[in-house]
């Protein structure tokens, strides 16, 4: 009898991790790769470097319960395996709450669609957003860049896309080929 459950490692040999599931969750025995475990593995071990979407999930929306935390260099890569669409959003029972928080590291978000989906929340009679800072993305520390991106209808009271804290004067923000577009 063993007193460690062996767990295959999601990891390839290029140290990049495919995400097979929109749920968002985190169980290491479903067989599946969350964004969000994919994500801890990256801040917590140092597994990946690049996280990538499964071609099944082409198109796929992936509704969070809470914000993607980022602390260490990572890419999340929305075109590679061929998958298109993939739109990152918050779950219909959660308010006032950002998409990502990059709290350290260098992070390239590249082919994703970022929303809160404001107006859709507002017409269906859900609690508005009262995010005080980055509606969107929340940069603390560190530097996010990001291409070929859509940040739409995302609410704040600073950076209702994308805020840079400016107490820290290495934070920045890098948008390349990005449409932001009907955030408030």
């Amino acid at each position: 009898s063993s007193y460690f459950d062996v767990v295959e490692s999601p990891v390839s040999v290029n140290n990049s991790i495919v995400v097979t599931t929109t749920a968002d969750v985190v169980d290491a025995y479903d067989g599946e790769i969350s964004l969000r475990e994919a994500v801890a593995y990256a801040n917590n071990y140092g597994l990946a470097n690049t996280i990538t979407f499964a071609e099944s999930i082409n198109g796929s929306t992936f509704y969070l319960n809470s914000e993607l935390k980022i602390g260490s260099d990572l890419t999340i890569d929305g075109l590679a395996n061929n998958a298109l669409g993939i739109v990152l959003t918050t779950s219909n029972d959660v308010a006032d709450q950002r998409i990502i928080n990059v709290d350290a590291g260098n992070v390239v978000l590249n082919g994703l669609t970022i929303t809160n989906r404001r107006s859709e929340r507002l017409q269906a009679g859900l609690d508005d957003l009262s995010i005080e800072e980055g509606g969107a993305i929340y940069v603390r520390t560190g530097s996010v860049s990001i291409y070929n991106s859509l940040i739409t209808e995302n609410a704040a009271e600073n950076g209702s896309a994308v805020y840079v804290n400016e107490a820290n004067s290495t934070a920045y923000a890098k948008l390349v080929n990005c449409t932001v577009v009907a955030n408030t």
